[in-house]
């Protein structure tokens, strides 16, 4: 009785662990296993869109936008003690000619135009051409007075009026006054006779000469700062202009005049040209200007290795003065290899035999049809093409491109 019973019972374990068996087998299965078991899918071709627009070389850059020239210049040192007392002008502002850009001491700091920085006091009676450059700076500041190189009533005047306009008494200094020869001091009728008479005086630590105005300030020195030799203002003039450094060897079919598209990362975009093209300049330490970025400096060195290119706008323009001391895209337009063109992968683009080569476009149900192409220019992957036939492929269009 027991044999029959035991029977299907060992019949029954044999069976479940056998299926045991089988499912872990299922499970674990290697990766080699069930790559084999996978079924490879249903290949798809690869496919680009036809666009429109322009296939052309380009080298692209990030350029700082600023004005054409930065001019770093020492202030002057008045005595043992200079102090700047008030800052009148703040950074990004304009200077005109004639206003007065800081105060030392308690006294003004004009800004005028000239060749040559002013190299004595002035007084009443003295000529020269430094007294003929101070009468044109009078003269561009809304004081005209004759340019005649000596200094007399009309130029003592005209300066009287600048220094009263921006607040301040006209510099001067005591002379005695002078004594008739002949009258005993007992004689003289009253003790103001003898008392010393102002004459004017203009000290060159009042005069700051620029290389044009009006100029716009980018630094000066802080209120309270004891001036000392090494102190410096930093002035900028001429047009906004964005600067760029490139290596040199990247740079060997960049010319004057090339199209550039600015892009100021914030949705503005323009279309400027290549103002110059020149070797990175070597500026000394005690310079007072950096190169002018619109007149590109060479360092003297016939293997320089950057280059240093300026942007300005269309036909020489001005950038947006919004865009000053900001960051901005450069793509320049090299080589212009097609323009308003249908473009599409090169590796579209199909060999036909004899006849023109064929692009694969495809239809509304999935398929795909040869065009046939004319393939008018080829540059870095991608081609330029026309049909045959009109109207057979346009813009938008998908084509294979495997």
């Amino acid at each position: 009785m027991r044999k029959r019973v035991a029977a299907p019972l060992f019949a029954l374990l044999s069976i479940t662990l056998l299926g045991i068996g089988w499912v872990l087998a299922f499970v674990f299965q290697s990766g080699a296993q069930r790559e084999a078991a996978a079924s490879a899918p249903q290949p798809h071709p690869v496919t680009s869109q036809v666009f429109r627009g322009t296939l052309e070389q380009t080298m692209s850059a990030r350029a700082d936008v600023g004005r054409e020239v930065n001019e770093r210049l020492p202030l002057p040192h008045v005595d043992d003690t200079s102090v700047i007392t008030r800052r009148t002008i703040s950074a990004g502002d304009d200077v005109q000619a004639g206003s007065p850009l800081l105060e030392i001491n308690g006294r003004p700091l004009f800004v005028f135009a000239g060749a040559f920085p002013f190299y004595r006091d002035l007084e009443p009676g003295m000529d020269g051409p430094d007294v003929a450059q101070l009468q044109s700076a009078l003269s561009a500041s809304g004081h005209p007075v004759s340019v005649d190189g000596r200094l007399g009533s009309e130029t003592v005047a005209a300066v009287t009026a600048l220094y009263s306009a921006a607040g301040y008494n006209p510099p001067s200094v005591s002379t005695p006054a002078p004594v008739e020869q002949g009258i005993a001091p007992s004689e003289m009728g009253s003790a103001t006779h003898s008392l010393p008479s102002p004459t004017l005086r203009i000290p060159q630590s009042e005069l700051l000469v620029v290389s044009q105005t009006p100029c716009y300030l980018v630094e000066a020195p802080a209120l309270g700062q004891v001036v000392t030799p090494e102190t410096t203002v930093t002035l900028e003039y001429g047009k906004v202009v964005a600067v760029a450094e490139i290596a040199a060897a990247a740079g060997g079919r960049l010319e004057q005049g090339m199209a550039v598209h600015l892009d100021d990362g914030r949705g503005e975009k323009l279309l400027g040209e290549v103002a110059s093209v020149g070797d990175v300049a070597t500026v000394p330490p005690d310079s007072s200007k950096a190169p002018a970025a619109g007149r590109v400096e060479s360092n003297g060195s016939s293997a320089s290795s950057a280059l240093r290119l300026v942007f300005s706008g269309a036909d020489g323009g001005s950038l947006p003065e919004k865009w000053l001391h900001t960051n901005v895209l450069a793509v320049i337009s090299i080589r212009l290899v097609a323009t308003d063109s249908l473009i599409v992968a090169s590796i579209a683009v199909v060999p036909n035999g004899n006849g023109p080569p064929v692009v694969y476009k495809r239809l509304s149900d999935g398929s795909f049809r040869a065009v046939d192409v004319k393939e008018e220019a080829v540059f870095e992957g991608k081609s330029a093409i026309r049909p045959v036939s009109e109207g057979q492929i346009d813009a938008g269009d998908v084509v294979r491109v495997g």
